[in-house]
C-alpha cells in the first residue's frame, strides 16, 4: 500500500509517468506469477513403509528454495559491512576499504555480482541448516521408511544429500534471479516504490499458507457432511 501510495504521488507531480507505473505493475505481476510457481514447486521422493502385502507408499516433499526469504535479507547485511570499517576511514587517506565500500555501493557491476553471489551462497547454507541428509535418513530408518532401491542408513544420507544438492541448485539459481531482477530494476528507473524482495516473497508466502489453510478447513468440512 505505501509503495501504491507513494507511485500515485509522484504520478501527480508528474514526476513518473503513468506507463511506467503501469509498466512496474505488469512486472509485478509476472514476478509475483514465477514466485508462486517456484514457492509451490516440490521435488517429490517416493518412500517406502512396510513389508510385504501391507508395503505403503509415500513422497518426501522437498521445496526448491527451502530457505524462504533469510538468504535476501542476510545478504542485505553483508553487502552493508564493507561500510562499517569505511565509516572510521580517513577522509583525506580513503584507503581500500573506502574504494571497496564505493565499489560495492547499490547500483555498481560490482554489487549486482556479489549480491548475486551471497544470495546463492546462502541458500545453500541455510538450507544445510534446516534439512541435514543424515537426520532425514535416520528419521526414516526409525520408522520403518526405505528409499526404493537404495540401502538404509548411511546409503540412504548419501542419496538425500545428492538430491537436496540438486534441488537447491534450482533453487538458489532462481531466487538470486529474482532478487538481481528486482535490484536491477530499482537502479534502472531509480523508483522508490518498487517492491522489495522479501516483500513480495513475503505477500506470495501468506497467500499460499492462507489457500492451504482454505483447502484443509473445506476438507475437513467436506468430511464431517460425509459422516
Amino acid at each position: 500500500m505505501r509503495a501504491a501510495a507513494i507511485a500515485y504521488e509522484l504520478n501527480l507531480r508528474g514526476l513518473v509517468s503513468g506507463g511506467l507505473i503501469g509498466g512496474l505493475i505488469a512486472l509485478a505481476v509476472v514476478l509475483a506469477f514465477v514466485v508462486t510457481l517456484m514457492e509451490k514447486a516440490r521435488r517429490r521422493e517416493p518412500v517406502e513403509f512396510g513389508t510385504g502385502a501391507s508395503r505403503g507408499q509415500s513422497y518426501l516433499s522437498l521445496k526448491l528454495n527451502g530457505a524462504g526469504t533469510i538468504p535476501a535479507l542476510v545478504a542485505s547485511w553483508v553487502m552493508a559491512l564493507p561500510l562499517i570499517p569505511a565509516g572510521f576511514a580517513d577522509p583525506s587517506d580513503p584507503g581500500v576499504w573506502t574504494e571497496l565500500a564505493q565499489s560495492l555501493s547499490p547500483g555498481r557491476p560490482l554489487y549486482f555480482l556479489a549480491y548475486g553471489i551471497a544470495v546463492f551462497i546462502l541458500v545453500y547454507l541455510y538450507t544445510s541448516f534446516v534439512a541435514d541428509p543424515d537426520q532425514l535418513a535416520e528419521g526414516l530408518k526409525r520408522y520403518g521408511g526405505v528409499v526404493p532401491q537404495v540401502e538404509p542408513g548411511e546409503a540412504t544420507a548419501v542419496h538425500l544429500d545428492a538430491l537436496l544438492s540438486r534441488t537447491t541448485l534450482i533453487g538458489a539459481l532462481y531466487f538470486a534471479a529474482f532478487c538481481l531482477t528486482l535490484a536491477l530494476v530499482q537502479a534502472w528507473l531509480k523508483v522508490p516504490f518498487f517492491l522489495a524482495g522479501t516483500s513480495l516473497l513475503i505477500l506470495v508466502g501468506t497467500v499460499l499458507d492462507l489457500e492451504s489453510q482454505v483447502g484443509k478447513l473445506a476438507n475437513t468440512s467436506l468430511g464431517g457432511l460425509r459422516e
